[in-house]
């Protein structure tokens, strides 16, 4: 399975057989972390929880979910950064799927004085985004079709222009992108050469959590559609256009060559 089949069948696991991984499969996770594809000149970092019933009681109430381990991205609060996260992580959640382990993304989860004071030792930035991981329960199956994906369809993103066939196959596998509370407020703009990536600012954009978990989604998405242009035989770069403030918001061109 490559890492675009598993966009089509990976769900998020949210129960856990408690039971810690394997030396082996330990050290699996650390390799995928060492292959993830970095995100333009954006660096940030993966600190590795062995004990997940360690670090519970350090996590905000509303955002656990009880894993035998967790993985904490670092980094500065900032565009670049969350869409690092989102970007790097989509990658690593796949690969982790082809592996035969569960993943779920916790936003807002662990703060950085709560880390620091878990970690005993200071962060070169803050917690950015957590990530729960492990053999999924007996009860919770790793895989569901596509079709039960809670998403809008496909037209419904769209601002403007006509897909061709290629486009709307890399189209297709962005909308499979999961996004914070379901929010799905990415949208696109069609041209010949090129796929455009806004943002919808929706009211909840006044809180900087929600904009954050908005821009954590953004680089998901771009991780969705970088797959899928290889699918079509693009080599995939992103490019910043000079497009005005607005509302939706430019975020980065695909182009289709």
């Amino acid at each position: 399975m490559s890492l675009y089949q598993a966009i089509e069948e990976r769900q998020s696991i949210r129960r856990y057989d408690n039971a810690p991984l394997s030396p082996k499969m330990q050290q699996k996770v650390q390799d995928l972390i060492h292959q993830l594809p970095r995100w333009e000149h954006t660096s940030i970092q993966w600190v590795w929880v062995p004990s997940g019933a360690a670090l519970l009681p350090h996590m905000n109430r509303i955002a656990r979910v009880a894993a035998p381990h967790y993985l904490l991205i670092i980094g500065p609060r900032n565009e670049d950064s969350l869409l690092a996260a989102g970007f790097q992580g989509e990658h690593l959640v796949l690969g982790l799927h082809q592996a035969g382990l569960g993943s779920c993304y916790l936003g807002n989860a662990i703060n950085q004085k709560a880390a620091q004071a878990f970690l005993k030792r200071p962060l070169p930035g803050e917690v950015l985004l957590t990530l729960a991981l492990g053999t999924s329960a007996k009860d919770q199956a790793l895989t569901r079709p596509s079709s039960l994906a809670k998403r809008r369809p496909l037209d419904s993103f769209l601002l403007e222009g006509t897909p061709t066939k290629a486009q709307r196959l890399i189209l297709q596998a962005a909308r499979l992108a999961p996004t914070g509370m379901n929010s799905q407020t990415f949208r696109f703009k069609v041209r010949p050469d090129a796929l455009l990536l806004y943002r919808e600012l929706l009211f909840r954009m006044h809180s900087r959590f929600f904009r954050d978990l908005t821009t954590v989604d953004m680089g998901i998405v771009l991780c969705h559609m970088a797959l899928a242009a290889r699918e079509v035989g693009i080599d995939p770069h992103f490019i910043h256009e000079p497009i005005a403030p607005g509302n939706p918001e430019y975020i980065k061109t695909l182009p289709m060559i």
